[in-house]
């Protein structure tokens, strides 16, 4: 069965589509971290993924740039979603030796992604699914207003800028890597003319890749299409990727929808010149860094040999100090080990001294140990006995208590005859 790697950081977005996907008979792996979705598609080789750009950590640019670099994953169908790039952003995109098979612009409608997936991995089985996933309203966060933020500042939408498709790694990658998909012809002709040209290398895949169902078709007005090892220019896929000039399968266009497309296609023409002066511009100033790196080469090989000169003659005084300082450290160590010796002796000799008092104490710890234990013996006999007479104290206390509470009452007794006696006698 046919699975597909949905790589979006967006939650509210993205969990819906997961389940729609699950819907279509598809396995599903969603994660919302870049790293973790190269990872995953190394380890799961996905029947098709589906990538946004606006990730956290990664732009998604970035990430397509490493899985078409990948001869593993290079061939796996690779669908670009974003909610802020423009159909000229994809374009531009679109002109790359590591692009993508097809783009589509948020919010869109599931019949869109389900079309492109049909074509790019038709699937077969049970739905599954992966990840804790709740529905929500596919159109996630709704409209927004739509900014072409890829482009550098200062820079013309309508002109290519490769600087524009560098992702969240820019920073760290040569703009240049970014013009990999492309040939620039005119700079070897060898011609002086100077003429620059903007071509797109085409990329063979081992098995065709088709178009994303909102990508129309070239203009009917086309008189033939054309062969498929030329490169196409590069007007074409501005044209093709209006979905304005997009008409059904199998309907005619109306001559107002010929002119239409018409003009749209001049436009993107001219969109496509205003570029190629743009990259003569680069060109030329490319060719002036050029001249000027030659000139810094130059100086910089002067002062190096000038740096080398020195080096040497610093080199020779460091060498005959080394040698002085070696041979003097020798001596030092020799000292030393003698003086490691004496010491280890000196500590060998005190060793066994404490070992032979340390037995000693050992022995007279062995000793008062033991007299310890005949004295606590002793001490709870001593204890014992004198428990036993306090018992006796106790129980002979208590007998005089006895008679002495006997003594009392007879005492009582006399006084009280006493008493009757010096009564009577009175």
């Amino acid at each position: 069965m046919a699975n597909v790697l949905l790589i979006d950081a967006e939650k509210e977005f993205a969990q819906p589509l997961v389940q729609a996907i699950q819907g279509w008979g598809y396995g599903v792996t969603w994660t919302p971290d870049g790293k973790e979705g190269l990872d995953r598609a190394a380890a799961e080789r996905p029947s098709a993924i589906v990538l946004c750009v606006e990730l956290g950590k990664m732009s998604g640019y970035s990430i397509c740039n490493k899985l078409k670099k990948d001869e593993q994953l290079k061939d796996i169908p690779l669908v670009i979603t974003s909610r802020e790039a423009t159909n000229e952003t994809f374009e531009q995109h679109k002109k790359l030796k590591t692009r993508a098979e097809a783009y589509l612009i948020k919010p869109f409608k599931p019949q869109e992604l389900q079309s492109v997936l049909t074509e790019l991995a038709p699937s077969g089985g049970a739905p599954q699914i992966s990840g804790d996933l709740q529905p929500h309203d596919l159109q996630g966060g709704g409209e927004e207003d739509i900014v072409l933020d890829d482009l550098p500042p200062g820079a013309k939408e309508e002109a290519f800028d490769p600087g524009a498709l560098v992702g969240a790694e820019s920073k760290e990658q040569d703009p240049m890597d970014a013009l990999e998909g492309f040939a620039i012809a005119g700079e070897d002709d060898g011609d002086g003319d100077g003429a620059t040209r903007l071509m797109e290398m085409p990329v063979m895949p081992e098995k065709p890749a088709p178009k994303p169902a909102p990508v129309a078709a070239k203009p009917a007005p086309a008189p033939a299409p054309a062969p498929a090892p030329k490169p196409a220019p590069a007007a074409a896929p501005v044209a093709a990727a209006k979905p304005a000039a997009t008409a059904p399968a199998g309907k005619p266009l109306s001559d107002d929808e010929r002119r239409n497309m018409e003009a749209k296609l001049q436009e993107a023409k001219t969109k496509a010149a205003t570029a190629a002066q743009e990259v003569d511009k680069l060109r030329a100033e490319m060719n002036q860094l050029r001249t000027k790196s030659r000139e810094e080469s130059a100086a910089l090989r002067a002062q190096l040999q000038e740096a080398n000169e020195k080096m040497k003659t610093e080199a020779q005084a460091l060498k005959q100090r080394y040698e002085e300082t070696t041979q003097k450290a020798v001596q030092e160590a020799a000292s030393l080990r003698q003086q490691v010796k004496d010491v280890q002796t000196r500590a060998q000799g005190e060793i066994e001294n404490l070992r032979s008092q340390l037995i000693e104490i050992r022995n007279q710890s062995q000793d008062l140990l033991t007299q310890r234990d005949g004295d606590l013996t002793s001490s709870k006999k001593r204890m014992a006995d004198l428990e036993a007479m306090v018992e006796s104290l106790k129980q002979e206390s208590a007998r005089n208590e006895k008679i002495r509470e006997r003594t009392v009452k007879a005492v009582d007794v006399a006084l009280t005859l006493l008493q009757d006696e010096d009564t009577a006698v009175a």
